[in-house]
């Protein structure tokens, strides 16, 4: 159940360091500072470190590096086998609300 009016969900899907990660660090800081609570999910296997914190990270559930090398794929062939992987797992999340 929401327990707010309406939920906002932002969705970003960009190209390897298009700033994904900076802005999304910056609207959580925006968010925070606000008092709006959000939810934050990491669907990116390959980042090294986040400068906010993830409700949900994919990197908790799925290792890239063990990716690449069970599966013998490059690193795009990696990300897209370990969101597969995530994806596999997600009912187990998919329970949380939002709001």
């Amino acid at each position: 159940m929401c327990l707010c009016q309406y939920c906002i969900y932002i969705f970003l899907l960009l190209f390897t360091g298009s700033g994904k990660t900076t802005f999304l660090h910056r609207l959580v800081a925006h968010s925070q500072s606000l008092g709006i609570k959000g939810y934050v999910l990491n669907l990116d296997p390959a980042v090294l470190s986040l400068p906010f914190t993830a409700n949900i990270d994919i990197r908790d559930t799925v290792n890239y590096k063990n990716v690449m090398k069970e599966y013998n794929l490059g690193p795009n062939g990696a990300i897209l086998t370990s969101l597969n992987l995530f994806a596999t797992k997600f009912d187990e999340v998919s329970g949380i609300t939002v709001c």
